[in-house]
């Protein structure tokens, strides 16, 4: 190590799997001792990451295996292999009639298809598990499965429902003393909050959810609080304290090995520099983003860094470079990911740039387009907001 005569560790595919355990060799071999993470801090970091059941002679050990490689597959975003996995562990707990991992393979197939936006058929493998997990009385997976199913009802705009199934999952975690369930959960909270525009609420969810994985050494809520107490701060427009939050998360991120959390947080960081006028940075997180969601085939991702992209473009004044980019971004939305809300912003957004050209009848337009949309998904405020926009647009025409 003193000598720097060290093997390399990128560039080899195997290692490009294991990505948190080789940062963490890396700083490990740092050739100034002080910046060598303490013996404490390999064993928390190293209990965080990924790991696979050992396979046994047995089926269920089969199964429980192939259980642990979807889940990291899921966790990095390669959803076809995760299905794969997911769907030769049902067949081996099927016929071996191991309850709890079939009920941990149904709460797989309801990740993977949360994650392809088919939201029915998530939320029916989330209630089969957690049905299967009552049966078996195993609180902790049982209390995942309700907070996943808010996930779920959140996504879906059904709030009511999906507090109640936080808080219920929220009592369990504390009962269990579950700090890092007790964090996701308080995170989620917090992003139900802030969705319906209490963002006071949201804040103090997520400061609560930082304190409990920083107290927990839980590297993924924190990182995960960070991030959004990054766009808590970006609403109140204190853009530097949310860019110290965001690098933070990107670091962590950076360090774990998430390729998924660590573009979306590149893709903030965009936001944000995009609003201090900083567009040389906000571009080179933007399309850095970009290659992420490319790599890993992140459909919504790449639509919505087209979507950055473009808002930079309008910035710049080249309305026809930006007008191209944003039908872009819209092409994805609709054509490839089925995304209505980002469909309506991109509307919104464009609908507007279109109105600072006095393009008041295609504004009309397309603005009307994003009213329906925010109506039918009922979300009252973005409604009324663009509605202000299109009623310019209407006493703007012709005059």
């Amino acid at each position: 190590i003193i000598e720097g005569r060290l093997p390399p560790l990128h560039g080899d595919a195997r290692l490009d799997q294991v990505t948190a355990l080789v940062n963490l060799v890396a700083r490990c071999w740092n050739p100034a001792p002080g910046k060598r993470p303490t013996a404490k801090t390999c064993e928390r970091e190293v209990y965080w990451m990924d790991r696979v059941v050992p396979s046994s002679r047995n089926s269920g050990g089969s199964a429980r295996l192939l259980i642990s490689l979807g889940f990291m597959h899921i966790r990095h975003n390669r959803i076809n292999e995760a299905n794969d996995c997911l769907e030769q562990s049902m067949k081996i707990a099927s016929s071996a009639h191991d309850e709890w991992a079939m009920a941990t393979t149904h709460y797989g197939f309801g990740e993977v298809y949360r994650l392809r936006g088919q939201y029915g058929k998530a939320e029916d493998h989330y209630s089969t598990a957690r049905v299967m997990y009552a049966r078996i009385n195993d609180p902790s997976p049982f209390a995942s499965t309700l907070k996943s199913l808010a996930d779920i009802h959140r996504k879906q705009g059904s709030f009511d429902r999906a507090v109640e199934l936080y808080n219920t999952a929220q009592q369990i975690y504390s009962q269990m003393g579950d700090q890092p369930g007790l964090a996701n959960t308080l995170n989620a909270l917090g992003e139900l909050h802030r969705i319906r525009g209490e963002a006071s609420i949201a804040k103090e969810y997520y400061l609560r959810a930082h304190e409990i994985s920083t107290r927990s050494e839980y590297p993924v809520g924190a990182a995960r609080a960070s991030a959004e107490l990054g766009d808590i701060y970006g609403m109140e427009q204190n853009y530097p304290k949310a860019v110290e939050l965001y690098k933070f998360a990107h670091d962590a991120y950076t360090r774990i090995g998430s390729r998924i959390d660590l573009a979306n947080t590149l893709s903030r960081l965009s936001v944000v520099y995009w609003l201090q006028g900083n567009d040389t940075e906000a571009q080179e997180s933007c399309f850095a983003a970009r290659e992420i969601y490319t790599n890993i085939g992140d459909g919504l991702g790449i639509a919505h860094t087209f979507n950055g992209w473009a808002r930079i473009l309008w910035k710049r004044k080249d309305f026809a470079g930006a007008e191209e980019v944003y039908q872009e971004a819209r092409r994805r939305y609709t054509e490839e990911v089925g995304e209505k809300f980002a469909l309506a912003n991109n509307s919104l957004e464009m609908g507007q740039m279109l109105l600072s050209q006095k393009r008041f009848q295609d504004a009309e337009e397309i603005l009307g387009e994003a009213s329906n949309i925010y109506s039918q998904l009922g979300w009252h405020d973005d409604y009324l907001d663009c509605e202000s926009y299109r009623q310019l647009a209407r006493r703007s025409i012709g005059t």
